[in-house]
């Protein structure tokens, strides 16, 4: 009951919380398409598809150990941890920079020689963050770091605007990056608790957390070609401004898989976790009683996203933007695609099966490569999407094996998501038949 009661709360927390942020983000978003043209978004985008991979590459899931390892309160542990994520934030900067010369030469962006290695600042700011905000997903504690989220953001979205309006364009957006992470990380040592970080390696510790995370980082580096693959070709093929109108549709396809990764991360997995150290013979029970709320909301959304899709495009955005109408209807089933397996995998992940991440994303990532030329060949850009999207299932196919060996896989269940697409996707199309046209 106590855990039930746990994820409730915090559920609430974080769902109204990233509510918040989004909507924050979606606003500005409107504001930021008057003001600016669609180039500035694909220069941003590819800016963050470059950071995006670095990070994943070297994600070795320090803040996965500290939440799941009994030691995730000592401070020998907790200083290796916070020392390690410094040498790690340092060590993108430099990557980053020795970067930009290459992606500039591949994207055709000579703008990308600057804004690669200023953006990549946030990376330095983000590594230096307390590890107080793990202790708080430690203890399923998200008020707090909701809390620094909504402040970091308004503080980002506050230069973000004012750049825009003072016309420095792309720079105002690489700027106001950077201060949201500076202000996410001052925060973080403001947050409940009286652990003060410090440098400082233990070998104990850092090997639990590299043992731990050897899986999580082989994940990490295939989760960034399965996620972000097409994004290169893509920006490669239609330059900034295609680019620009896919970062558009994408800002809206993965409002629901965000707020999934978020319960995920700040809820499911912190709590699947502690259950597994308590009552493990529990957790089959609240996993599927977990996945109906999930399931029911999400993919419920995300088919009404699909069939409301162009009449959202044409309400949101002018003519400039309308290329993404076809973009966010294959991406809305990307993501629902996806979805499927990411409470599995959490699941998995908090028995410490975190090799079957690192499984699944390499299938994913596999079937990217074998599908996008033949998807681009047939389609062209939209081809590409959907071969990106389709893949997405081949995920399914490297985990439930597990699954079923945990007791949490029944296949007429899973059948539960396609119903529950289909009834979205028939309110989204009724939606758009009763609302006026654009």
């Amino acid at each position: 009951m106590e855990l039930g009661r746990g994820l409730a709360s915090g559920a609430v927390i974080e769902v109204t919380g990233y509510g918040l942020t989004q909507l924050i983000r979606f606003g500005t978003n409107l504001v930021l398409t008057r003001l600016l043209f669609p180039e500035a978004f694909g220069l941003m985008a590819m800016m963050g598809v470059v950071l995006y991979g670095l990070t994943m590459l070297s994600d070795v899931g320090i803040a996965q150990a500290v939440i799941r390892s009994r030691r995730g309160d000592d401070p020998p542990f907790l200083h290796t941890a916070w020392t390690l994520l410094v040498m790690r934030g340092l060590g993108l900067w430099a990557v980053a920079a020795a970067c930009a010369w290459p992606m500039s030469a591949f994207f055709q962006q000579p703008a990308l020689l600057w804004i690669l290695p200023i953006g990549a600042v946030g990376s330095i700011l983000h590594a230096f963050g307390s590890t107080r905000m793990f202790l708080m997903r430690r203890q399923v504690r998200p008020g707090p770091l909701v809390a620094l989220e909504l402040a970091s953001q308004v503080a980002g979205t506050a230069t973000i605007i004012a750049g825009a309006y003072a016309g420095l364009g792309v720079a105002g957006l690489v700027i106001g990056h950077i201060v949201t992470a500076a202000v996410h990380t001052g925060g973080s040592f403001l947050l409940p608790g009286t652990h003060r970080d410090r440098f400082g390696i233990e070998p104990e510790a850092r090997r639990q957390i590299f043992d731990f995370g050897r899986w999580i980082f082989a994940a990490s580096a295939v989760t960034f070609l399965a996620n972000r693959g097409d994004q290169f070709v893509l920006g490669r093929l239609l330059g900034a401004a295609g680019l620009g109108l896919y970062n558009i549709a994408f800002a809206l396809a993965e409002l629901p898989e965000a707020v999934a990764q978020r319960l995920m991360a700040g809820v499911l997995y912190p709590a699947f976790a502690r259950g597994h150290l308590k009552d493990p013979g529990e957790m089959p029970r609240i996993y599927f009683r977990t996945r109906l709320v999930f399931d029911g909301v999400l993919h419920t959304a995300l088919g009404g996203l699909a069939g409301m899709a162009p009449w959202l495009i044409d309400l949101l955005y002018d003519e400039r933007y309308h290329g993404a109408k076809e973009m966010l209807q294959v991406l809305a089933v990307r993501t629902a695609l996806g979805l499927m397996a990411q409470p599995c995998e959490s699941y998995l992940t908090a028995l410490g099966l975190s090799h079957y991440g690192f499984r699944r994303q390499l299938f994913v990532a596999g079937s990217v490569l074998l599908f996008m030329p033949v998807g681009h060949a047939l389609g062209g850009s939209i081809g590409l999407l959907w071969a990106s999207a389709l893949s997405r299932v081949m995920g399914l196919v490297a985990i439930w094996p597990a699954a079923r060996e945990q007791g949490i896989l029944r296949f007429e269940r899973e059948l539960l998501v396609v119903v529950f697409l289909a009834l979205g996707y028939g309110l989204g199309t009724v939606m758009v038949w009763m609302l006026p046209g654009m």
